[in-house]
């Protein structure tokens, strides 16, 4: 039975499109004008693609778990179902999958020309039907967990799609079914580690995760590990070897900056759940002393995330919610200096519209964006309410007017909870002409 529900659920995984997990790097500062919704945004650590197919790879776990390391706890998988209600229905709704979307390719195909009435009662019935597969796209993954906790590790076809869809968390290829949610990607990914799936994919895609959430060592030893299995990624590695000693000296700083146990801090309050992000004082002091000093007069109370892409970054700070205008005056990059920070994910950065000209609007960065080192000023990170970050709609500004039902996350409130006993008064500039790096 395995191998059957593996056919009916790839050629779901079909519909949803799936793409590559690990993709090129992006070179430039994020313009609001180059991202469009629901975009593909590439990857930020430049290493090839894993290959992995959900046809192919699903049946080849499915067929011979050896093949791809897929060892399963017990054998006779198929009579452990006949105890397993969950599992049965995933059959039945992968079985039903497959015969909708036979059917839609018949709908299309033999849909009338030339007889209006005719063509609305076919497109009526195409709509009923896709709007079934969405309701058996949503049963799906609770199913495949509810025969997985049943009995771990002991079907293949459930550790394929399992997979599948944590790869699909770390895209952002399909958004609206599956948001870009590393985290949510990494609690998939123990719930299979732990229950002893053994996968080269499984470590690719743990290699993946670990790297968006800024432990590189961790994903030094997966692509160890993968390499293996059998499948090596000398790119991966490569790319890895050259962002490594950066992160090593942030996670100095870091441990620096917990030692001390003083910078400031600012409590974001929104309408999805809070985040909490402590500022690098000691290396942007007047960025963070702009940033402070904004908060505390209420400048960003009310504001939206005016533009929050896929799988890159979100951004706030526009007084008109549209990317424009700022607090009437700017302020000078600190991104230049010798102990400017790095970029990694949930890191806030100053976005100037040119050089020396930040003011108020700033971005959050949702993966690592090594690219953005000396071009924009990062001046903190958030330390509690990550998961957050990542419940922020999908918006953009400019395509609000085509999709009315688009409705950005709102800042009701931002609030200084900690900060040194000193004022807190930014260096202004009045002019520049020097445009910014990237834009």
């Amino acid at each position: 039975m395995n191998r059957n529900v593996l056919l009916c659920v790839s050629f779901a995984f079909l519909m949803f499109g799936f793409s590559q997990t690990i993709a090129g790097q992006t070179e430039s500062i994020p313009a609001t004008e180059q991202k469009e919704q629901g975009s593909e945004n590439k990857n930020s650590d430049n290493t090839p693609q894993t290959g992995i197919d959900p046809v192919q790879d699903s049946a080849t776990q499915g067929s011979d778990s050896k093949t791809e390391g897929s060892e399963s706890k017990s054998e006779g998988s198929d009579n452990k179902s006949e105890d397993d209600p969950a599992y049965k229905r995933f059959v039945q709704l992968g079985q039903e999958l497959k015969r909708n979307e036979q059917l839609l390719n018949k709908l299309v195909i033999s849909m009338p020309v030339g007889f209006p009435e005719a063509r609305k009662q076919q497109q009526q019935k195409i709509n009923g039907v896709k709007q079934r597969n969405q309701q058996i796209y949503k049963e799906l993954l609770p199913t495949a967990l509810e025969s997985f906790d049943n009995f771990p590790n002991s079907k293949p076809a459930i550790n394929g799609y399992l997979i599948q869809h944590m790869s699909l968390q770390l895209t952002g290829k399909n958004w609206k079914q599956i948001p870009f949610n590393p985290l949510a990607a990494k609690r998939m990914y123990d719930k299979l580690t732990s229950a002893g799936v053994e996968n080269p994919v499984l470590s690719l895609l743990g290699y993946r995760i670990n790297f968006i959430l800024n432990d590189l060592e961790q994903s030094r030893l997966l692509l160890i590990k993968a390499a293996e299995q059998g499948r090596p990624e000398q790119a991966a590695m490569d790319n890895l070897r050259k962002n490594y000693q950066s992160w090593m000296q942030e996670m100095e700083l870091v441990k620096k900056d917990a030692s001390n146990d003083n910078n400031p801090r600012v409590k974001i309050e929104t309408d999805i759940g809070d985040m909490i992000v402590e500022l690098f004082e000691d290396e942007a002091p007047n960025t963070v002393a702009n940033f402070v000093s904004l908060v505390e007069s209420g400048f960003y109370n009310g504001q939206t995330f005016f533009q929050a892409n896929v799988s890159d970054i979100v951004m706030a700070g526009s007084p008109t919610n549209d990317g424009l205008g700022g607090p009437g005056y700017k302020i000078k990059c600190e991104c230049e200096a010798e102990n400017a920070r790095s970029h990694f994910t949930g890191y806030l950065s100053m976005y100037p519209t040119r050089k020396d000209e930040g003011g108020s609007r700033f971005l959050i960065t949702k993966q690592p964006r090594p690219a953005f080192g000396g071009k924009i000023t990062a001046f903190g990170r958030i330390i509690e309410g990550l998961e957050n970050l990542y419940k922020i709609q999908i918006f953009d500004h400019k395509r609000q007017g085509q999709n009315p039902n688009m409705t950005p996350t709102r800042i009701t409130q931002m609030t200084v909870i900690r900060k040194r006993e000193h004022p807190y008064v930014p260096e202004k500039v009045t002019e520049s002409s020097t445009p910014a790096t990237g834009n």
